[in-house]
């Protein structure tokens, strides 16, 4: 007698660590959480040794095409692949055999019959298709070997080539199925009758058997389908399972044949090319995508679970996964990732501001999305932004690249902003058109979800100035000046800069002090550069006229800083308009005036020059930092 499990040859493959707490595994146990109380159904009892199973248990697992692994449920509960087995040794044996080969012996039309039935094609005299039981158990005596036991450790070996990990036999269930399975031995009889099996009878329906009887859990399923969805390459192992040109005829009778006579229903709803098993599991291939696997043993009167039908269509309904629902194609969603920092406003601030953001830019991540959206995209995006929200780092997300977005890129969306609510993670956005489909999303969300943690900005700049101001007050709350109300006196400015009182004095004697209202020009592109200005209250902007009408904002200015220094080093022409951007309150310091004033006291005239030339430099340091970032 044989011992109740069997373990093959140890296949030494890596593993894929499961994602646990992302909004995607949030989602997957909220929807099992929401079907468990489907009981409808009945488990398999004509094979006695799987009516044992627990008809509660129930679980699911999502594989990406890059091999990142979503579980939940019982997704590690152990039960045998019965049918599920068909697929993968149909590729086998057109790998082994060559599709010409395959295809003299099994057709590839539904068969309209039920999958058990005692039937061949009435003109060929073959299975209709091989996911039929007449139709596996021709393909299974496909497989190469000298002997049963030969043939059967090689589809094992496969089906480890599959799943990334070491498979095992149940040997109760071998036996259970061997003692019952007369219909099954009916269908061999008339497959050795028309020369379709080459091997004894009982040989071909022991390797047949056994290959049902071997152990997978919902994680398995999931790899397996990834790896068909990943052109026959397993994408937690790196492994080829499959040959990339035999994946479509694979995928290609799942679709039609996969789901028993559910299938055309199935892919109608669901759009997801599926293989079922009467133990209640059910594999899901989304090509270049994903697998998903589900496992829930009651079944449907036409064999499958009833559980996993609802899951994976709900699944495929909720983030628009239907293989017929790719208008477009998904691309890089992230351009660039940098900190709070290195990526920062036009503001001009004080060199102690500056200094503190780079600091502590850190707890705001800053990223620049592109491209096509939707849910292998966003998929990737929650993957990157997960380490951030459980780290309480704030997120600035810039959308001004985007171009499209999904339905289903949409649900992520929701995923992501409720991940940051509960982990009081604030989420900006930037460049969102006014009327896109995620402003829409938003305010519909906007009933039924808190949002007071996502701000939508015009631009990125007006964004990271906001977070900027932000985390300044928060690191000191007693300091934060409000340069919108607060007015600098021209000597404290000046004092800043390392002119004594004397000093200062002689030249707040020439200043000319004027007032502007907001969006008033302080001095216009074009025009001669003859002064310098020194900023008292409000703030200002310098903007750059372009030939298309656009004036992009190149820096700001607040109450205490200056600008128009570079009057003093060339005195020619403005290369760009300043505006104010609140009521502003400005010193200006003519050249005619100060030539007379250095004249009389070149030290005033080195002292400003040098601080001119030290704020330049600081600046041009920003920008190649920005630079870095941006190349890095």
């Amino acid at each position: 007698m044989m011992n109740s499990t069997i373990s093959l040859p140890e296949i030494n493959l890596q593993k894929s660590r499961p994602s646990l707490h992302t909004p995607l595994h949030v989602y997957l146990e909220k929807l099992l959480d929401e079907l468990r109380d489907q009981d409808d159904g009945a488990m398999a009892n004509y094979i006695p040794e799987l009516a044992k199973a627990n008809p509660d248990w129930f679980g699911i697992s999502i594989c990406t095409a890059d091999g990142e692994v979503y579980e939940a449920g019982d997704s590690d509960v152990p039960f045998t692949i019965q049918s599920m087995s068909k697929p993968l040794v149909y590729g086998q044996a057109l790998d082994e055999r060559s599709v010409e080969t395959v295809m003299r012996r099994v057709g590839v039309e539904p068969s309209g019959e039920a999958f058990n039935s005692i039937s061949l094609h009435p003109k060929t005299n073959c299975p209709l298709n091989p996911m039929i039981n007449a139709g596996a158990i021709t393909v299974t005596g496909l497989i190469q070997g000298s002997s049963e036991e030969r043939r059967f450790q090689r589809i094992a070996s496969k089906f480890g080539d599959f799943m990334g990990r070491r498979p095992e036999l149940d040997v109760s269930v071998f036996e259970s199925e061997s003692a019952t399975g007369h219909r099954n031995r009916a269908i061999a009889h008339m497959l050795r009758n028309f020369d379709l099996l080459e091997d004894p009878v009982e040989e071909s329906l022991n390797v047949y058997f056994r290959q049902c009887s071997l152990l997978v859990n919902c994680r398995d399923l999931s790899v397996i389908g990834a790896t068909l969805a990943n052109s026959g390459v397993n994408p937690v192992t790196g492994i080829r399972a499959l040959k990339d040109r035999h994946v479509p005829l694979v995928l290609s009778v799942m679709t039609s044949c996969g789901m028993y006579d559910f299938a055309g229903s199935w892919f109608y709803y669901a759009g997801i090319p599926a293989k079922s098993g009467v133990s209640g599991g059910i594999i899901g291939v989304l090509p270049g995508r994903l697998g998903i696997g589900v496992y829930s043993p009651r079944l449907d009167e036409m064999g499958n679970s009833v559980r996993g039908v609802k899951a994976i269509t709900e699944v495929s309904r909720k983030f628009g996964l239907h293989l017929f629902n790719s208008p477009f194609a998904a691309g890089s969603v992230i351009r660039t990732s940098t900190f709070l920092g290195q990526t920062t406003s036009r503001q001009v601030r004080p060199a102690s501001e500056a200094r503190a953001i780079r600091q502590h830019g850190q707890r705001v991540r800053v990223m620049e999305l592109q491209g096509d959206m939707r849910f292998s995209s966003l998929e990737l995006l929650q993957r990157d932004t997960q380490a951030d929200i459980d780290a309480g780092r704030h997120l600035l997300l810039d959308l001004r690249l985007v171009r499209r977005m999904d339905s289903g890129s949409l649900q992520m969306w929701t995923l992501i902003i409720r991940a940051a609510a509960a982990a009081g993670v604030r989420i900006g956005l930037s460049g969102l058109e006014s009327e896109s489909r995620l402003q829409q999303h938003l305010a519909h969300l906007a009933d039924r979800v808190d949002l007071s943690h996502v701000m939508v900005f015009n631009d990125l700049d007006s964004a990271l100035e906001w977070f900027e101001d932000d985390l300044l007050r928060k690191l000191a709350p007693d300091t934060t000046t409000d340069y919108l109300s607060h007015e600098t006196a021209l000597g404290d400015m000046l004092g800043n800069i390392g002119l004594n009182p004397t000093q200062c004095g002689r030249l707040e004697a020439v200043a000319q002090q004027h007032a502007y209202a907001i969006h008033e020009v302080i001095c216009e592109q074009g025009a001669r550069s003859d002064r310098v200005y020194f900023l008292a209250k409000g703030m200002v902007s310098v903007r750059l006229q372009t030939r298309s009408g656009a004036s992009p904002r190149l820096a700001a200015f607040h109450a205490g800083m200056s600008f128009g220094e570079l009057a003093l080093i060339d005195g020619g022409t403005r290369s760009s308009s300043v505006i104010a951007e609140s009521t502003c309150i400005v010193y200006e310091l003519e050249l005619s005036a100060l030539e007379e004033v250095f004249e009389a006291e070149p030290e005033i005239k080195i002292l400003l020059l040098t601080h001119f030339a030290s704020d330049l430099a600081r600046r041009l340091r920003q920008a190649n930092r920005e630079i870095a970032a941006l190349v890095g």
